[in-house]
């Protein structure tokens, strides 16, 4: 089998960032918590879980 090389840019954004991307989109954020167990922003595993529903 052939070694695969893949090459990918991750792109982190802010908390302002994905507000203003989301509303930009269309859409309501209900939530937004840090980590999966509900903790704030800034605390828990440090990814954004969010809650939203569509404007439309």
């Amino acid at each position: 089998m052939a070694d695969v090389l893949a090459i990918a840019t991750v792109r982190f954004r802010s908390e302002p960032d994905l507000r203003a991307s989301l509303h930009a989109a269309g859409f309501e954020i209900e939530d937004i918590f840090g980590g999966w167990n509900w903790e704030p922003v800034g605390q828990g595993c440090g990814e954004f879980i969010v809650v939203a529903r569509s404007r439309a």
